[in-house]
């Protein structure tokens, strides 16, 4: 595995997925913005929601360079966050926060989500904005993104 890990092609691949999502979650984050401006809210925090869970899979190939193996299609949001949890990349508040919008945009809870008012929701992706923003400043060691 060493051998793999250090050469610059295996490098260059996980750079390229890890700036690949990082992507996917900027352009989430700026849907998500432009459906808040239409008052589709309950979109936007699906959408929101998109884009955190994008962001985390940069995150965890950043932590764990043998993600690039895994089919980060089969890692669930729980799983992601709590190895970003586990690996002290967010803490306990962002993560119970970032819960609460995967809860908040989840099928099942749309009725209850469609309660909240335009106001609260862009509260909500404030929030969530910062919670990307602080990821990303995490990666920049490496891999500056996030504009």
């Amino acid at each position: 595995m060493n051998s793999i890990s250090n050469s610059s092609e295996f490098k260059s691949r996980l750079s390229a997925k890890i700036q690949g999502y990082n992507a996917l979650s900027q352009s989430h984050i700026d849907l998500a913005t432009l459906l808040l401006e239409e008052n589709l809210t309950n979109t936007c925090l699906i959408i929101g929601h998109m884009s955190v869970k994008a962001m985390l899979k940069a995150v965890y190939l950043k932590e764990d360079d043998r993600g690039v193996f895994t089919d980060m299609n089969q890692i669930s949001f729980e799983e992601l966050l709590s190895f970003a949890r586990d690996h002290d990349v967010i803490d306990l508040d962002t993560e119970q926060f970032l819960s609460k919008v995967f809860f908040l945009s989840s099928l099942e809870n749309i009725p209850l989500a469609s309660n909240l008012d335009k106001n609260h929701v862009m509260m909500i992706m404030r929030r969530v904005e910062e919670s990307l923003r602080a990821l990303s400043e995490r990666m920049e060691e490496d891999v500056h993104m996030w504009r």
